[in-house]
C-alpha cells in the first residue's frame, strides 16, 4: 500500500473510471494512464449449446445485435432470451456424403497434434488419407502456399476462418479496435491499454506529446515489433529511461519493421510465488453462419522471475511466454489455482474491492474477458468473421484461437493480444485435462451445428 501511494504521488498512477454493467454503478479505480471508456454491452447476447454445458463454455456476442443490461449479481450472458432465434442465412445446407461422415484430416503435425487426434478418436472419428475424404479438415495455423478455401466442398468444415491476420497482428489488433471505437463511441473499450502505432508520423508525434506533456515519461511502456511473436522483438521502456526518450526516433530510423508502443500495466496481481503472470484464454468460432463464438477459461502463464515494476533492465523478467518461463511449476498454473488466487486476493482486500465488485470476484474477471472478446468479434466481424469475405465453396467454417489478458490488483482486466495459433504449454496431467475440455467439445459442437443445419436450415 505504501508503494502504491508513493506511485500515486509521483504521478505514475492516475484515477480513471470503469463502468461495469454487472455491478450497477460506476467504479473509481486506479491504473496507469488509461483513457476513460464507457462500458456498455452492445451486441452481446448469450445462448448455450447443451453439448457444452458440462465444460462451462459460454456462447457470446454475435448472433443478435442488441443492447442488454445486466442487474446486480447476474452473470454476463447467462440465460437465453425467450425471443432469441439463431439460424443461418441459407435455405438448405449440403448433407455430408455417407462415405465421408466421421472422418477428419490434419495435414501437418503441430503443437497439440496428438491431443487433437486423441480427441477425434475418442469421439469415434477416423483419420482420412487426404483432405478430400474428410468431413472436418483441422489445421492450427495457416500453411503458406496452400489455399484450402478454393478446393474444399460445401459440406466440408475447415478450421481456419478468413481474415484472421486482421486481429492476430499487433498493429492490426489495435487498428481494428480504433476504427470500431470511432464508429461506435459507446462500445466497451476500457480493456485496451493506451497504444500508439509508431509507423505513422502522426502517431509518433502523439506519442511524443504523451511523453512530454501528459506524464508519459514518468510511466513504463512496452515497445513491440509487430513482425515477430513468441516474446521476440519486445523492449521494456522504463520511466525516464534513455530507451523511452529515444524510442520514437529509433523506430523512425528502422524502415524494415513496424512497431507499436503500449503502456505497461502496473499494479499487477502476482502469482502465489510473487511472479508476474498472464491469462491464456481460448475461444472458438463454432460457426460463421450463424456467427457463434465460445469462451474457455484456459490457464495462467507464470513468469520465471519475481514481479518488480521498478526494474525494467531485463525484458525477460516481464514476459510470460513459454520461451521465457524457465523451470516454473506448471502444476500451479491451472485455472483452479488462478481462481483461488483471485478469491483470496478479494477476501484480503474486501473493504476496498467490495465497493466496486458486487458479484463473485471470479465472475467479475470472467465477465471482463467475455466482454472484451465480444467487443473484438464485433470490431472484426466484417473483415474476419463474415462469409461474404471468404472466397470458398464451403457453407460454414470454424476456428480455434487464443487471447492473452492481464489482471491488476483492482481485479481489472486488460486485453493484450489475440492469437490465431495459440500455444498450449508443456504437456502434463493438468494440460491433458484441459485438452479434453477444449478439443472434445469442439468436435461435438461442429458436428451438432452441422447436423441441425442439415435437418432444418431455418430451425432455431
Amino acid at each position: 500500500i505504501a508503494k502504491r501511494e508513493q506511485l500515486v504521488s509521483m504521478g505514475m498512477i492516475t484515477r480513471q473510471t470503469r463502468s461495469y454493467p454487472w455491478s450497477g454503478r460506476n467504479n473509481n479505480v486506479r491504473h496507469p494512464g488509461k483513457r476513460r471508456w464507457m462500458t456498455i454491452i452492445k451486441g452481446l447476447v448469450g445462448k448455450r449449446i447443451v453439448a457444452l454445458m458440462l465444460v462451462s463454455l459460454a456462447i457470446l456476442a454475435v448472433v443478435d445485435m442488441r443492447m442488454r443490461r445486466v442487474n446486480d449479481g447476474i452473470m454476463l450472458n447467462v440465460g437465453v432470451p425467450p425471443d432469441l432465434v439463431v439460424h443461418g442465412k441459407r435455405q438448405a445446407y449440403a448433407p455430408v456424403p455417407e462415405p465421408h461422415c466421421g472422418k477428419f484430416y490434419i495435414e501437418t503435425k503441430h503443437k497439440g497434434y496428438n491431443d487433437v487426434v486423441r480427441a477425434f478418436n475418442n469421439r469415434g472419428w477416423t483419420l482420412a488419407k487426404s483432405s478430400d475424404d474428410a468431413h472436418i479438415v483441422y489445421q492450427s495455423k495457416n500453411i503458406k502456399g496452400r489455399n484450402y478455401f478454393k478446393n474444399l466442398k460445401p459440406w466440408q468444415r475447415y478450421s481456419r476462418v478468413g481474415g484472421i491476420s486482421t486481429f492476430e497482428s499487433k498493429d492490426g489488433f489495435f487498428d481494428g479496435f480504433r476504427e470500431y471505437q470511432e464508429k461506435h463511441p459507446n462500445a466497451p473499450m476500457y480493456f485496451i491499454p493506451k497504444t500508439f502505432r509508431l509507423k505513422e508520423e502522426n502517431h509518433r508525434q502523439a506519442f511524443r506529446e504523451e511523453l512530454e506533456h501528459h506524464g508519459g515519461m514518468g510511466r513504463p511502456w512496452v515497445l513491440k515489433n509487430v513482425n515477430v511473436n513468441n516474446g521476440q522483438g519486445i523492449e521494456m521502456l522504463g520511466p525516464n529511461s534513455i530507451a523511452l526518450k529515444t524510442a520514437a526516433e529509433r523506430v523512425d530510423v528502422d524502415k524494415n519493421n513496424t512497431y507499436i508502443a503500449q503502456e505497461y500495466i502496473c499494479n499487477e496481481l502476482v502469482w502465489s510465488g510473487g511472479q508476474k503472470f498472464d491469462l491464456r484464454m481460448f475461444w472458438m468460432v463454432a460457426s460463421l453462419d450463424p456467427l457463434i463464438v465460445l469462451y474457455h477459461d484456459g490457464y495462467a502463464r507464470v513468469a520465471a522471475s519475481s514481479y518488480d515494476e521498478t526494474d525494467f533492465s531485463s525484458t525477460g523478467k516481464h514476459l510470460t511466454n513459454h520461451e521465457f518461463r524457465g523451470n516454473v511449476d506448471f502444476s500451479d498454473s491451472t485455472k483452479d489455482h488462478l481462481w483461488e488466487l483471485v478469491r483470496n486476493h478479494y477476501n484480503l482486500n474486501r473493504d476496498e474491492l467490495s465497493k466496486k465488485i458486487r458479484i463473485d470476484p471470479v465472475q467479475h474477471v470472467r465477465n471482463q474477458m467475455k466482454e472484451s472478446l465480444g467487443a473484438m468479434v464485433s470490431a472484426f466481424r466484417h473483415v474476419a468473421f463474415a462469409n461474404s469475405t471468404v472466397k470458398t465453396k464451403m457453407e460454414n467454417l470454424f476456428g480455434f484461437y487464443g487471447c492473452d489478458f492481464l489482471i491488476d490488483n483492482d481485479l481489472d482486466v486488460y486485453f493484450i493480444e489475440s492469437q490465431a495459433s495459440p500455444g498450449f504449454g508443456k504437456p502434463n496431467d493438468d494440460r491433458v485435462d484441459m485438452y479434453r475440455e477444449l478439443f472434445r467439445p469442439m468436435i461435438d459442437t461442429v458436428q451438432e451445428i452441422n447436423q441441425k443445419q442439415e435437418l432444418d436450415a431455418r430451425a432455431n
